[in-house]
């Protein structure tokens, strides 16, 4: 049963598809900071960001999206 999850994640892994576009890394950190707010209260913590504006790079929004989340909501 362990090896079959593992080959599905596995499979799963490949089928993902890069996309890459430019993306304004920190608008893009601050709308996800400003998704999880409500969390960060909840548990008395407090998000600040402090990043210079219109530093655009080449990235797949959802990965690097999804990387932020799973960072902020670690805490």
């Amino acid at each position: 049963m362990v090896n079959h999850l593992i080959s599905d994640a596995m499979a799963d892994a490949f089928d993902i598809t890069i996309r890459r576009e430019p993306v304004d890394i920190a608008a893009l950190v601050n709308e996800v900071t400003d998704a999880n707010q409500p969390l960060a209260v909840n548990k008395q913590q407090t998000i600040n960001v402090s990043a210079p504006s219109n530093i655009v790079t080449m990235c797949d929004t959802d990965r690097i999206r999804e990387a932020i989340d799973n960072t902020l909501d670690d805490g």
